[in-house]
């Protein structure tokens, strides 16, 4: 059965209503526009992790970090990374047809990408998403990924 999401008018006004929901609503759209996907968000703090998976990526492109020390910060949260990585990068191949909620910095993250990497890049971190289970090391699964994010920038020729 499918559930639609609900429309952002309703979800942010039921939102609105419940303890803590101000924080939910800013993350409606990271959610999907899912308002209890956007509740579970808010208390996590997903949208943090999330803006800082935005400015890891921006440093590996521009070549300021380095893909083991970004891997480091996500010890432990492969699971999260792999979902975020998913949304993020969704959001910058629609990006490349139409804005991204209003977000400069996925505008500025996907400048200059090519829209065909972009895919072969959403289909690695879907082959991630299938080995969540299994007993890999997260570091060396997070560092692939990140390894694999700086060589689609540079396939892309940008820096």
């Amino acid at each position: 059965m499918s559930i639609p999401v609900p429309a952002a008018e309703v979800a942010e006004a039921w939102l609105r209503e419940l303890e803590g929901g101000a924080e939910a609503v800013r993350n409606l759209p990271l959610a999907g526009g899912a308002p209890l996907q956007a509740l579970q968000y808010a208390e996590s703090g997903m949208a943090a992790r999330y803006e800082h998976l935005l400015a890891a990526l921006q440093g590996l492109r521009s070549g300021q970090a380095d893909p083991v020390a970004v891997a480091a910060d996500w010890q432990g949260e492969r699971a999260v990374l792999v979902e975020l990585l998913l949304r993020l990068v969704s959001e910058l191949i629609g990006g490349q047809a139409r804005p991204v909620a209003n977000n400069a910095a996925i505008l500025e993250l996907g400048q200059g990408l090519d829209l065909l990497a972009l895919h072969d890049y959403l289909d690695t971190v879907f082959e991630a998403k299938r080995h969540i289970a299994h007993p890999l090391n997260d570091a060396l699964a997070a560092e692939q990924l990140f390894i694999d994010w700086t060589g689609l920038c540079r396939r892309s020729r940008i820096g």
